[in-house]
């Protein structure tokens, strides 16, 4: 990145305290968009993708149709959530795995049969 670039990207840690659930969704995009860049890398997020993932499952009837994730991308942060060894994802991170998984393998059911989604209970 120029000088002028990483300026830029480096603001974003001054977005963080915005908790509108658009700020969440937008945040979580450029998250998805730049996760394929390493750890190391200049663009490295300044947010906890867990964190806002689970703010953006919390407030998700109040994200506009504009700021919502795609299925791809729900699927590729869920992924980055997953909890190291002897934790556990919460409920609302399960459920929603299960739901985005299940939306994603819509297409496969034969005509005339039913999918059921097995989901925790918080």
């Amino acid at each position: 990145l120029t000088p002028e670039e990483s300026q830029i990207f480096n603001q974003l840690e001054f977005l963080g305290n915005d908790n509108h659930p658009d700020a969440h969704a937008c945040r979580l995009k450029l998250s998805a968009v730049t996760v394929g860049l390493g750890d190391s890398s200049a663009m490295k997020c300044p947010w906890s993708v867990f964190e806002e993932l689970r703010e953006y499952v919390k407030k998700y009837d109040f994200v506009s149709s504009a700021c919502r994730l795609t299925t791809e991308e729900e699927k590729l942060l869920l992924t980055m959530c997953t909890p190291s060894f002897g934790y556990r994802l919460p409920t609302e991170l399960v459920n929603r795995s299960a739901y985005v998984s299940a939306v994603s393998n819509i297409d496969s059911i034969p005509t005339g049969k039913t999918l059921s989604v097995k989901v925790g209970i918080d």
